[in-house]
């Protein structure tokens, strides 16, 4: 009997020992990488970019494969379906912004070239997959300036024989995208401005005592997190000094002390609690900042400024000018930015409006 007690003292430490290690993993959640959707056509989800090893073709057929099985024949959905194969077209035919920013002729008609052979080649695949166009699909050809903090654009005196219908220019802190029309002979600057807050708010994760605890002596840390395990071992110990003196303890005193334990572990391990206004006390609310976009034009003419999110909510944000007047403004799935149309140079930012 006595080594049967022993037996199973010994397989509730091992289960014991196993449930404290695994506490850790029961609380690591995976990222959320869903596409892209739109409430209208919730089976309708379309990846919002190109992937490395993906040609421009492969990803037109992806995604008129993904709205076919979708089964939505909808205006929002064709819109949608239409929008997310033009960013597809922009983004495969990007180039380098020259260092000088001038857009030479020759540049623009590459980048055309390439454009007009994606949008004929997405054309065709469209027409075999019997996709009813809501609206003719537009060529859009894209420069990349790479992280640079102020970027100056400047066109040739005469682009109409260059074959696309919209170019956009990206920086790392803005893009801006103008229709052919308005382009020639004229010259643009886009500056990265100050830190501007939106007036909202998010809520970050701070530093717990813990986490400090655990930056600067690992094993302390591990001590903190897994302090039943230490007691518990402290409580053998303990069971078997007073063993050998001849002193037993009742046979369920151990386990009921380790399930205490466990459970007490399992609250200090697990998610972290509520304050009463509902506030997670692991996070504290942070201003949303972005930086504000300055915009020369020589010649006011109507533009598109993107101000990219990378990542943010995207909740109740627009485009605002230097005098707080709020611009029509959406959020674009595909470049991760809110977008607004501008007629004129000046300074704008983003800004929380309810």
């Amino acid at each position: 009997m006595l080594e049967m007690a022993h037996m199973i003292k010994l397989k509730i430490l091992a289960i014991i020992m196993v449930m404290a290690f695994a506490l850790p993993v029961l609380n690591v959640g995976a990222a959320d990488d869903t596409p892209w959707s739109i409430p209208v056509c919730p089976y309708l989800a379309l990846p919002t970019g190109i992937a490395s090893d993906e040609s421009v073709h492969d990803a037109v057929a992806y995604k008129l494969a993904a709205f076919a099985r979708a089964g939505c024949q909808c205006e929002d959905a064709l819109n949608f379906v239409v929008y997310s194969i033009e960013d597809t077209l922009r983004r495969g035919s990007s180039l380098d912004m020259p260092a000088n920013g001038v857009l030479y002729a020759d540049l623009l008609h590459v980048s055309a070239d390439m454009a007009q052979e994606s949008k004929r080649d997405a054309l065709s695949a469209m027409a075999g997959e019997g996709f009813t166009q809501v609206r003719p699909l537009n060529a859009i050809i894209n420069f990349v300036a790479g992280g640079i903090g102020e970027l100056d654009i400047t066109f040739p005196d005469d682009v109409s024989g260059v074959d696309f219908g919209y170019i956009s220019v990206e920086a790392g802190f803005a893009a801006i995208t103008f229709c052919r029309d308005v382009v020639s002979g004229n010259t643009f600057r886009l500056a990265q401005g100050t830190l501007t807050t939106t007036g909202g708010y998010a809520y970050v994760p701070v530093p717990t005592i813990v986490a400090g605890l655990a930056a600067v002596h690992g094993w302390l840390g591990f001590i903190v997190d897994y302090w039943a395990v230490v007691v518990f071992i402290f409580v053998l110990v303990a069971w078997g000094v007073l063993a050998s003196m001849g002193k037993r303890l009742r046979l369920w005193v151990v386990p009921v002390i380790a399930v205490i334990l466990i459970a007490a572990n399992i609250w200090t391990l697990g998610p972290s609690q509520e304050r009463p206004d509902g506030v997670d006390t692991a996070n504290a609310p942070a201003r949303v900042y972005f930086y504000s976009v300055l915009v020369d034009m020589e010649v006011d003419v109507s533009a598109v400024l993107s101000i990219p999110l990378g990542g943010a909510d995207p909740e109740g944000l627009v485009l605002v000018d230097g005098s707080g007047e709020p611009l029509v403004s959406r959020y674009n799935p595909f470049t991760d930015a809110i977008d607004a149309r501008i007629y004129r140079g000046g300074t704008y930012f983003l800004r929380i409006i309810e």
